[in-house]
């Protein structure tokens, strides 16, 4: 009988070495018996559920199929809170801003009286040296409520020597009646909001791409950098596997009506459309989503501003392809690349008429005009620290 008893403790013993059980009411007893804590702070893991997945299981959580542990411990803490209390984390800003993380976004929604989202890029610097991750800093106060309200800020980019400065230059705006598809806009002035409400009355892009290989193409790459590269010919790739193709970060989208897309291809090309790419993705990749949703009003556009957008854009092509540098390099999976890289910011003058041209489509004044055109205009043009 003693053996046996031996046993189970043994096994019991090495069952807590390698579960590490945790009860919180147990744990917090009194706390959790009036209602939960005041206060939750925290930075939680960024690991993929997949990892730990054989060493923990989830049960009954909400936001399971955002597949990161971080979402766990944004849905958890909402529990441990109490009705009316506070809680702010930092996880990645892609949290409020991918498909992906909609139960995240659709919890945070639900119970929050009051919040607060400022967010933050990884160049020129990082929020914590080590860590390549585009965060936000969530504050906000527990509650659901039909009147809640949800600032935000635009998104933060700053040399390292301005660092002691980061905190005292943040600036929010209420973004509560500003909707698009899980994602919270990162804007921090009035004009910004303007622009929106005149955008806002325009016919998405959807609405004129075909899904299926239509007369006229369009490309665009995937993962833009201070610039969107959409283009009415496939730039040059090529490497030592596959020969001569198509890059897998080009992507196409079909129109049936060549003047349409021609002008939807400038529009692509603008700040204007540079602007919306930051305010509502993730910063990283061009999604469709992104491109589908925006207010381009195609339909309602002037036939007169549809082909001053075409010439403009026939301009952009020829000017690219000049401005245009060969480049190699090498890959272990795929040996020797050779590829046409593109430089943009050479051509801003020509994208700079493509904003006024629209501006005259969305009825934007000369300061929501100079606003867009000069958008993010250090960082893009390289205009020194």
């Amino acid at each position: 009988m003693g053996g046996v008893k031996q046993t189970q403790q043994k096994a019991y013993q090495d069952w807590l070495s390698s579960h590490k059980p945790f009860h919180w009411f147990i744990a917090f007893y009194g706390i959790l018996k009036k209602g939960g804590f005041d206060v939750i702070i925290g930075n939680p893991p960024y690991v993929e559920y997949s990892k730990v997945k054989k060493d923990y299981r989830l049960h009954g959580y909400e936001t399971e199929r955002c597949g990161n542990l971080y979402a766990y411990v944004f849905e958890r803490s909402f529990r441990l809170l109490q009705k009316s209390g506070w809680k702010s984390m930092i996880i990645p800003h892609s949290a409020y801003c991918t498909d992906r993380m909609e139960p995240l976004q659709d919890l945070f929604h639900q119970q929050r009286r009051v919040g607060w989202v400022p967010t933050y890029d990884v160049f020129p610097s990082k929020l914590f040296e080590g860590a390549k991750q585009r965060l936000a800093i969530y504050i906000v106060q527990q509650g659901s409520q039909p009147s809640s309200i949800l600032y935000a800020t635009r998104y933060h980019k700053w040399h390292e020597r301005f660092r002691s400065s980061l905190f005292n230059i943040i600036e929010y705006v209420e973004v509560t009646g500003i909707s698009f598809p899980n994602s919270i806009p990162k804007i921090h002035n009035e004009i910004e909001q303007q622009a929106w409400e005149k955008l806002a009355g325009f016919s998405v892009l959807d609405k004129f791409l075909d899904g299926r290989r239509a007369p006229c193409t369009i490309y665009f790459h995937n993962a833009p950098y201070h610039f969107i590269r959409t283009m009415d010919f496939v730039p040059y790739f090529w490497n030592e596997r596959d020969g001569e193709k198509i890059s897998t970060q080009i992507k196409t989208l079909y129109l049936t009506k060549a003047l349409n897309a021609t002008a939807v291809m400038a529009t692509l090309n603008s700040s204007l459309f540079y602007w919306w790419y930051i305010v509502f993705s993730d910063c990283r990749h061009l999604n469709l989503r992104e491109i589908r949703n925006f207010p381009i009003g195609i339909d309602e556009m002037d036939t007169s501003i549809k082909h001053r957008l075409a010439q403009l854009a026939s301009e952009l092509m020829v000017d690219l392809k000049r401005n245009a540098t060969r480049k190699e390099t090498t890959y272990k999976t795929t040996g020797r690349v050779v590829y046409d890289e593109f430089y943009p910011r050479r051509s801003k003058h020509i994208i700079d008429e493509i904003d006024r041209v629209l501006a005259q489509h969305y009825g934007f004044t000369d300061e929501e005009l100079d606003f867009i055109i000069n958008y993010d205009i250090k960082y893009r043009m390289g205009l020194g620290n």
